[in-house]
């Protein structure tokens, strides 16, 4: 079958293979998440039919709440949950490189702790890895909120970042992960430069340089509160649009985002995203505004001698407990 963007990719049905459990590793980076890390990790031991070989592991960085305490208490419930404490905040790249030290999975799973997966989403994911030529796999990243300009703004962010995924993910040229739910196979990426902002988009960099493929699963969705205001829609957006430019420094590759790909690509992705989201257009300049500014922004952040954006400040309003929320 063709897909709708006539770019002959094919669509298959990937079938789980009978008597083989393959084992998972889950891991999340965390700092002052007691509003949502309790409600995060009961989804996951209760709603993503986990196999009990599998593993959960949080690292707690320098946090000054309760959440290492709220991890511990789980760690005491389910043996598969595991914590790995930090008594500083050094930047997710060192964090996430402890996680890749120490998981043992066939599969690694990244999950943001400030996110909510939908019920199964693992599994979708999982599902992708029974093609041998599949090293990495991103799910949808889901804004919640529908009424407010500040929710329209990153509806259309957020929704082209997936249009972009799906596109690139039918054409067959995506090397980028979503980076707030993404599973990869083993040994593809093991480390990370400790000055890389964007992990996602480095380790399908990584992928593709090694001859696999990266798939986008639409179905798995991940949840999340996204920022709602301007300045922190403004310094979030920078900061990735920095860490895109700061990847095709470190590998000399684009990652397929929607400010790398070619004008081909582009024009296509927001052609498709107009048809099917046409009441949006008139926020779309908003939008198109805001990019504008984020990306003269972060190149002047490249000039910088250090990276600035290491440790970035937190969005205060993306913080919150999802579990009230039906996924």
């Amino acid at each position: 079958m063709l897909s709708k963007y006539g770019c002959g990719g094919k669509v298959e049905e990937i079938l789980s293979r009978e008597g083989i459990e393959v084992k998972v590793s889950i891991g999340i980076c965390a700092y002052n998440e007691e509003a949502n890390i309790g409600a995060l990790l009961d989804n996951l031991l209760t709603k993503q039919d986990l196999p009990q070989n599998s593993e959960i592991i949080v690292v707690c960085s320098g946090c000054t709440d309760s959440t290492p305490e709220i991890v511990r208490k789980s760690c005491e419930k389910d043996r598969r949950v595991k914590l790995i404490v930090e008594p500083t905040r050094n930047g997710k790249a060192p964090a996430l490189n402890k996680l890749l030290r120490s998981y043992y999975g066939d599969v690694f799973i990244h999950l943001d702790a400030d996110h909510i997966p939908s019920n199964g989403a693992l599994q979708l994911l999982l599902t992708h890895f029974n093609d041998p030529t599949v090293g990495a796999v991103s799910g949808c990243q889901t804004p919640l909120g529908e009424c407010g300009f500040m929710d329209k703004v990153n509806r259309i962010i957020w929704s082209l970042h997936n249009e972009t995924q799906k596109y690139c993910n039918h054409c067959g040229i995506a090397q980028h992960l979503g980076g707030v739910l993404f599973a990869i196979r083993m040994g593809i990426c093991d480390h990370l430069p400790e000055d890389i902002v964007n992990d996602d988009a480095y380790m399908g960099v990584v992928c593709r340089r090694r001859g696999y493929q990266v798939h986008f699963e639409e179905e798995a969705r991940a949840f999340f509160r996204a920022p709602r205001t301007p300045s922190e829609i403004l310094t979030q957006r920078r900061r990735v649009v920095y860490g895109h430019l700061k990847v095709r420094k470190e590998t000399g590759i684009n990652p397929t985002v929607l400010e790398m790909l070619s004008l081909k690509h582009k024009l296509a992705v927001i052609h498709h995203w107009m048809r099917e989201n046409w009441r949006l257009v008139p926020y779309f300049t908003a939008v198109c505004f805001i990019e504008l500014i984020v990306n003269i922004l972060a190149r002047w952040d490249m000039r910088k001698k250090e990276n600035p954006h290491k440790i970035w400040k937190v969005a205060t309003t993306t913080k919150g407990c999802l579990d009230v929320v039906e996924v």
